[in-house]
């Protein structure tokens, strides 16, 4: 009784969540007069701007020949942290950037629904869509952005039907971003910003390691 007027009061978790994604979904929205401006040529000039951006940030966390391997450790903590925060000041303009790349090469604008699944994605939480609700045109991106760290993005898909319907859909529009897509994951095959693969796979994959000789 008390947790439901109080979530009519304050609103449910998931509405809190949304109200506080909804500021960012705007300023997406507000760059997409600007964005529609620029040449193909320019739109995908972005994404050398966006890595030089990213690489400038990390580039700030000097190595140390010398240091042991707790220090070690704790560059690589500081660059996945310098990472994180330059990824999120990126995440307005990479997604309007993908957004007009999937209008321009799909015919398909993200809707705002779209742009608040890929920001909980790349916060690395579960957004829930029920069929026909483009979630694999959401995957372009957080994808897209977390590629541009060039550590690599990995879709996996649960069922064969959306590991053939990736490509097909969402090829082209990262494609015309930057050509580095590939076609499935091959062990000792050459490296990729993004990969896919089948959510079995990774299972028995992990299994398999977690068997003893």
């Amino acid at each position: 009784m008390i947790n439901t007027l109080l979530g009519k009061v304050f609103g449910t978790k998931n509405e809190r969540e949304v109200k506080r994604m909804l500021p960012r979904v705007e300023a997406i929205s507000a760059l997409e007069p600007e964005i529609k401006k620029l040449s193909d040529d320019q739109l995908r000039a972005k994404t050398d701007e966006f890595r030089a951006r990213i690489q400038e940030r990390l580039g700030r966390i000097a190595d140390e020949a010398d240091a042991d391997p707790d220090r070690r450790a704790e560059i690589e903590t500081e660059r996945y942290k310098a990472l994180q925060e330059v990824l999120n000041e990126l995440l307005v303009e990479a997604f309007a950037v993908v957004r007009e790349a999937g209008r321009r090469v799909l015919n398909m604008r993200h809707f705002d629904v779209q742009l608040i699944g890929g920001i909980v994605l790349h916060e690395g939480t579960i957004a829930e869509m029920k069929t026909g609700e483009g979630k694999t045109l959401v995957a372009t991106l957080p994808v897209y952005l977390n590629a541009l760290s060039g550590r690599g993005a990995l879709v996996v898909t649960v069922n064969d039907c959306s590991f053939a319907r990736y490509p097909e859909l969402c090829t082209p529009e990262v494609r015309a971003l930057t050509p580095v897509i590939r076609r499935s994951i091959r062990r000792g095959g050459s490296f990729s910003s993004v990969q896919r693969c089948r959510l079995r796979r990774i299972s028995v994959s992990s299994m398999t390691r977690r068997i003893p000789p």
